[in-house]
Parts: structure tokens; C-alpha cells; sequence
């Protein structure tokens, strides 16, 4: 019975298991710091500030119906906007929302969202908002817009859209263009 020498086979030009694994975690560690850097272009800082614009529309559109409630987008700087309820104070006077993210540090919990802010979207700027004839997007108790409008957002020569419908408030995302 012959016996086979495992102890041979030890200088055999392979990988061991904890080498494979070695420089599969430098891989996974060097992609999660060059993806950031990678993804901060213009495209992607437009479409995610417009993604967060539409979700943001959407959401106030929905409270506004829930609670039976008028609720206002006011468009206040170049960089920032604030959700408000028009009559929700003592008197009538108008309230900045809480942030529904009950954790939301920015702005002291208020419903303030600021292209400026550090962060992926920061560079962004608001360069016109209309809905009516004014700077402010406005939803009834029923959630209907008062008026339709929209809201262009540039950054370094490129622009995108987020035009809200009459009647239904249906909320759009235009495509990238070159602003004018």
C-alpha cells in the first residue's frame, strides 16, 4: 500500500484561503473610498438633489390630504427651502414643520433642506421656483396644488426640472439639460 506525501505538494504555486480573503476585503475597503469620490458629478448631484425635491413635494402633498391641512413649500435663498404651515401658529402666524425624520440634525429638527449643507448635493442651486406667479409650491386639504409651477435646479452649466401638475400635483423629473 503506497502513501501519498501531502507535505510535497506545499511549494505547488496556489493562493491560500486567507490570501484570497486578504485582498478581497483591500478590494471591498478601496472601492468604498473611491466610489464616493468617483460619484460627485454634476449629473448625480442634480438628479439626487431632484430626487429629494420630488420625494420632499410628494411628502407635503400627502400630509396636507392626511391632515386635512394647507401646507406650503416656500422656496426662501438660492440654495434652501422649508416646509410650513401657513396658519398653524398662535394667530395665524406660519410654522416651520418638524422634519419627519425624527433624527434630522440640520436646522434644529425644522423642515429646512439646504443644498449648502455638506453633502453629496451640495453646489446645488435653486435658480427659479414658480408655482402661480409666486415662490412657493402651496397644497389644500385635499392635497390639490393651488397652482402648478416648477422648480429648475442648476449646477456648473447643467440643468434639471421638477415641474408639478395642476389639479393632481403629479410631480416630474425632467431630463438633464444645458442651462442657457
Amino acid at each position: 500500500m503506497s502513501t501519498y506525501d501531502f507535505s510535497s505538494k506545499r511549494d505547488a504555486a496556489a493562493f491560500t484561503l486567507i490570501e484570497i480573503l486578504i485582498v478581497v476585503v483591500l478590494m471591498a475597503i478601496l472601492a468604498s473610498v473611491l466610489v464616493p469620490v468617483m460619484g460627485d458629478s454634476v449629473p448625480g448631484r442634480l438628479r439626487g438633489a431632484a430626487m429629494i425635491l420630488a420625494r420632499d413635494i410628494q411628502y407635503v402633498q400627502a400630509e396636507a390630504l392626511n391632515t386635512g391641512q394647507t401646507l406650503q413649500i416656500q422656496f426662501v435663498s438660492e440654495t434652501q427651502y422649508q416646509v410650513v404651515d401657513p396658519d398653524g401658529g398662535v394667530g395665524g402666524t406660519p410654522v416651520v414643520l418638524r422634519h419627519p425624520q425624527s433624527d434630522y440634525p440640520a436646522h434644529n429638527g425644522q423642515f429646512i433642506v439646504d443644498f449648502d449643507d455638506p453633502g453629496p448635493i451640495r453646489g446645488v442651486m435653486i435658480q427659479s421656483a414658480q408655482f402661480g406667479g409666486q415662490p412657493r409650491l402651496e397644497f389644500g386639504p385635499y392635497g390639490e396644488p393651488t397652482a402648478s409651477g416648477e422648480v429648475v435646479l442648476v449646477d456648473r452649466g447643467h440643468q434639471v426640472r421638477i415641474s408639478v401638475s395642476p389639479i393632481t400635483g403629479i410631480v416630474g423629473i425632467g431630463n438633464l439639460e444645458v442651462a442657457p
